[in-house]
């Protein structure tokens, strides 16, 4: 028997907050959908998770042979320096005409949204998690004056994160030091990950390099940024190359600059190539007219 000694981890602090609101379910299957914006907020003071249990124990022979737990939701405590007023209005969602919410005493069911938080590690990488099913869950709310020692104070938000009904699922979590991990944190939360059936579609085992545009008409002498994205792995860097010097020359940015002396008609292939694997890469042909 071996004995393996592991450096541990542990995480530095809090980054920012992400929400992204629910948009529909499927009826058939109570599968989410996800607005396409997620709002990033520089604003998270000290966060609390606490898990809602349930725990089955059987005794047989004077032992405890089976002790299952059940995690059926975690309640997310907030301290927040403040919070955009969009987000704010989204979460309990407010009706605004003018500037101006009314808020009725008629039971209510308040908005679903997700939660995305990042923790750096000591080790340099990132715990990452989305809590896709959660709530508001209103509380109390003090305002005070301000004195010659002006302090901001923070208010508190009490979530609830429950389990989807699509999939069971109550928490999503991405350590980028894990073996095998190949995703990026900020691949991580573009978008809401919910279900396992997402990984391969997000974030294809292969690297993925796509250029945009595939096709651009430049006239002799000018200019045209192109825009790469690179997904499944963790350096997203590409070296830029092009096919013809002579008509055209392409920067570290992806900036394509048609020579002057370029003839209407001439074709040039900009290349992007992926740094961390050269076998994978993407063009843009640029015409120049």
């Amino acid at each position: 028997m071996a004995v393996i000694k592991e450096p541990i981890q542990y995480t530095v602090g809090i980054e920012d907050l992400f929400i992204c609101f629910e948009a529909s379910k499927d009826p058939s299957t109570n599968e989410p959908t996800y607005e396409p914006d997620v709002y990033q907020q520089t604003n998270i003071t000290d966060v609390t998770f606490t898990p809602n249990t349930s725990t089955f124990s059987k005794w047989a022979s004077n032992k405890k042979i089976i002790n299952i737990v059940k995690t059926g939701s975690y309640g997310l405590g907030f301290n927040l320096a403040g919070l955009s007023r969009i987000v704010r209005d989204k979460m309990f969602g407010n009706e605004v005409n003018r500037g101006v919410a009314f808020e009725k005493a008629t039971p209510k069911e308040y908005p679903k949204f997700a939660i995305g938080i990042v923790a750096p590690l000591s080790d340099g990488n990132k715990l990452l998690r989305w809590y896709p099913g959660c709530s508001i869950t209103p509380s109390e709310k003090t305002l005070a004056t301000i004195t010659e020692e002006m302090t901001v104070n923070d208010v508190a938000y009490s979530i609830t994160a429950d389990a989807l009904l699509f999939n069971d699922i109550t928490v999503v979590e991405l350590d980028t030091g894990r073996e095998g991990a190949n995703i990026t944190a900020t691949q991580f939360m573009n978008q809401v990950v919910y279900d396992e059936s997402q990984l391969e579609t997000l974030f294809p085992s292969d690297p993925l390099v796509t250029v945009m545009p595939d096709t651009a008409i430049v006239a002799p002498g000018g200019t045209r940024q192109l825009s790469v994205t690179v997904s499944s792995v963790t350096d997203d860097s590409v070296t830029w190359s092009s096919s013809d010097e002579l008509i055209a020359t392409v920067d570290n940015t992806g900036l394509v600059t048609v020579l002057v002396e370029a003839t209407t008609g001439e074709t040039v292939t900009i290349t992007a190539t992926s740094v961390e694997d050269p076998t994978k890469s993407d063009t843009c042909v640029i015409t120049v007219e």
